[in-house]
């Protein structure tokens, strides 16, 4: 069985949360909550596409989080 690798338009959630300068559970929250989109899986691996992440930080939507 071949590992998954991370393509480099998917984040991983370490990435993501190091990107928004919160911790890992912090950001468990946030899309727990509804404040940032869930990941997506494959099976037991979670990856953020990078444009959605991307697109919650930009100016307009940089302080709701």
């Amino acid at each position: 069985m071949t590992p998954l690798t991370n393509p480099p338009d998917m984040m991983t959630p370490d990435e993501v949360a190091a990107q928004l300068r919160v911790s890992r559970r912090t950001l468990d929250r946030y899309v727990k909550a509804g404040d940032f989109p869930a990941p997506r899986r494959w099976g037991r691996t979670v990856r953020w596409p990078k444009s959605v992440v991307d697109q919650h930080l930009t100016p307009e939507t940089e302080g709701e989080l």
